[in-house]
């Protein structure tokens, strides 16, 4: 036997001879688990079968183009489009009733169907299997299979009588009535065929994650000896961010790639944007003056404050209200603060930004500046209500920034020997950070979703990286240079990048757009633009696509995407 197996690609050409490819025996299979395969010929491409039939089968339409003519087969019937003759000779010519798709014998436990096909399930950022996933499968056949995925991914494994179609969702073990992820697959292998394609994975990497082990599935055989049919979802689809398929939507309505589409709910988002839309223009922009007074700060956070919380509070990852336990209230909810310059050097907040969130003390500080930018254009409706939309986009995607913090310190202090190869960690955050929202954070159960805990500990490796960057040359933080080449090569093992990579992502000014934490918040806040701007029918980001400047940014640095 000839194994052969490329990490990139494979490439093949003949000057003179041509290429043929010849099996005496079993099937000669061609197969692109992501993309397409294409057969261009200068001249005639022939398609035989010398002693059976020909199948064509797709899940969305088979198209044929002929010159002007083409014609169209899809679940709606047959069309056929010419400005050219319609011709048909034959011996008789028939139409009856409309008739369904003939019934296949029905599929059981004891007498599967057969052909087979086997799904694993991943999440698309560090493409590590999901245990324990709510899922649902629909053959166009009728059968549906519900479950949740064994320890490696695994769902069931999906028999039939007939070439089929499968539908695969995806549920949030969190939220198991909402559809966070659609994929399409077939079933068309023969279910006595053995898989003989076992080819190693060339980057095979594993690691624990909320206490337990959890790694890369193999590109061979499952264990059920089929090839693999992988479905993935995303890892920070929660909270704030928390998004879900509706009116019966699916993977075709939007082309692979495809960066927006509809049909894709943000509830969070979408009751934050219509209460702060109407907080913010209720406000009595010509009533306030510069320089801003303190009565004028006050009445603008008041304005927000509600909104904010309510959304932060929101779903199981919503940020409790109060923690009995703890002295204090409120203390996982952050403090919103409008700053002057003065203040601002005391947050150590930027100039040249209009908001950040301070995990030391809890705090969303807004540069004044930002509120004086809204103010100037009070005479001037269209672009006041933008500026205004823009400062609502802040303000969530700073909330965001506080929800991840609290949830990566909960993951953190639960499962601390899964950080223990980077003895300082601990020592850090509780330092550097609010000390009764660190404490909150430790006392708060964190819900049982392993697919958002796979999300949670690749920021929070990558932001302690990054902090530690940051401060090793502060005074009295020179200690944690020792974990720096500990974060650095968790940083690159996870994100499967070379060290000079890591170090450039996490300098401001090559790498701030490439920072996780980053593209989270501002993957985030981009769909409050969208709600504002068209409420009932918003065209919102893709699940699976990232920011064009997160690409971008990846892209300077060196990273793949």
């Amino acid at each position: 036997a000839l194994l052969a197996s490329a990490v990139n690609g494979v490439r093949v050409f003949a000057q003179h001879l041509g290429i043929r490819l010849r099996a005496a025996s079993g099937k000669v299979q061609i197969e692109a688990q992501g993309d397409d395969v294409e057969v261009i010929a200068q001249r005639v491409v022939n398609i035989i079968s010398r002693s059976d039939s020909i199948n064509l089968m797709a899940s969305r339409e088979i198209v044929f183009h002929a010159g002007s003519t083409k014609v169209v087969i899809d679940a709606q019937g047959y069309r056929v489009y010419t400005d050219g003759e319609h011709r048909v000779h034959a011996g008789s010519h028939q139409t009856d009733r409309p008739a369904a798709h003939p019934v296949s014998l029905p599929v059981t436990p004891e007498k599967p169907g057969k052909l087979a096909a086997h799904h694993v399930l991943i999440e698309h950022d560090t493409g590590f299997a999901l245990s324990n996933q709510p899922y649902r499968i629909t053959l166009d056949d009728g059968q549906v299979i519900q479950g949740v995925t064994n320890a490696l991914g695994e769902t069931s494994l999906v028999t039939s009588n007939m070439l089929a179609f499968a539908t695969v969702e995806l549920f949030a073990a969190s939220e198991p009535d909402k559809v966070i992820a659609l994929g399409k697959g077939a079933v068309i292998r023969e279910t006595d065929q053995p898989f003989a394609g076992d080819v190693p994975n060339a980057e095979k990497r594993s690691t624990r994650i909320a206490g337990k082990n959890v790694s890369t599935p193999n590109q061979g055989a499952t264990t059920e000896d089929r090839p693999p049919e992988f479905v993935s979802c995303d890892p920070m689809n929660f909270g704030l961010r928390f998004y879900h398929f509706i009116n019966g939507a699916t993977e075709v309505d939007a082309p692979a790639g495809m960066s927006m589409r509809k049909d894709v709910e943000y509830p969070v988002t979408k009751a934050y944007t219509a209460a702060i839309k109407a907080a913010l223009r209720g406000i009595d922009w010509a009533g306030v003056t510069l320089p801003l007074t303190s009565s004028s700060t006050d009445l603008i956070q008041n304005a927000v404050k509600q909104q904010l919380e309510d959304a932060l509070g929101s779903g199981p990852f919503g940020l409790r209200q109060d923690y009995p336990a703890i002295p204090g209230s409120d203390v996982a909810m952050p403090d919103i603060m409008i700053v002057n310059p003065s203040r601002a050097q005391q947050y150590n907040l930027r100039q040249d930004v209009s908001a950040a969130f301070i995990g030391k003390y809890w705090v969303i500080a807004v540069n004044d500046s930002e509120i004086a930018r809204i103010v100037e254009l009070k005479g001037q409706r269209g672009l006041l209500d933008d500026r205004i939309r823009a400062f609502a986009d802040t303000l969530y995607h700073e909330s965001r920034h506080c929800q991840q913090y609290f949830w990566m310190f909960s993951l953190l202090q639960h499962f601390p020997d899964d950080y223990k190869d980077m003895p300082n960690i601990q020592t850090v955050y509780s330092s550097t950070m609010f000390r009764s929202a660190f404490t909150a954070a430790g006392k708060t159960p964190l819900p049982d979703d392993p697919r958002v805990h796979i999300g949670l500990h690749r920021m929070l490796v990558f932001h302690y990286y990054w902090l530690i960057s940051y401060m090793q040359d502060k005074p009295g933080w020179e200690y944690v240079r020792r974990d720096i080449p500990l974060a650095e090569k968790k940083v690159c093992d996870l994100l499967k990048i070379f060290p000079e990579t890591a170090q450039k992502m996490a300098q401001f000014e090559t790498g701030y757009r490439s920072q996780l934490h980053e593209e989270d918040a501002y993957a985030c806040a981009e769909v409050v633009q969208a709600y504002w701007q068209n409420p009932g029918n918003p065209l919102v980001r893709n699940p699976g696509t990232c920011t064009a400047q997160y690409a971008d940014a990846l892209r300077t640095v060196g990273a793949r995407i």
